[in-house]
């Protein structure tokens, strides 16, 4: 009887841990989607890239950019970049999702040091690193 419970009670925290990893991955998700969705509905035409060592080669120099802040490729997890043009308004944003906030902190203190155009701004949230114009980042960080 004393083995029923114990069977009972580690099927419970197992349950309980798989909810809880489910939970994390959907959030994970949805950041990206909730980022990319947001802009897309602004009338932005955006791309979602999963960063890997193939997909690296899409966005530029950041696998120079990321060596020389000390970072990797494995560092990164997903970019969303965006553009918006129109004969008023002109928005872009790149956004980084680090797969922790020591690897974000890094990149955006270094990039930070290195941009020298006015019109471009660096802001951090948690694991997400944006750079872009001032519209861009608004456009994806508020709804």
């Amino acid at each position: 009887m004393h083995v029923d419970n114990m069977n009972k009670k580690a099927i419970k925290i197992i349950s309980i841990l798989f909810v809880l990893i489910m939970l994390i991955t959907l959030l994970t998700a949805c950041n990206a989607q909730t980022y990319k969705h947001r802009l897309e509905d602004k009338g932005y035409i955006v791309y979602y890239i999963e960063i890997d060592q193939d997909s690296i080669k899409e966005l530029g120099s950041l696998g120079a950019q990321l060596r020389r802040y000390g970072l990797s490729v494995d560092d990164v997890k997903w970019a969303i970049v965006g553009a918006y043009q129109s004969s008023q308004n002109e928005g872009q944003i790149t956004i980084y999702h680090f797969k922790n906030k020591a690897s974000a902190n890094t990149f955006y203190t270094k990039y930070k040091e290195e941009i020298v155009e006015k019109d471009i701004v660096i802001e951090i949230d948690k694991q997400d690193v944006f750079y872009g114009n001032e519209k861009g980042i608004n456009d994806a960080r508020n709804k």
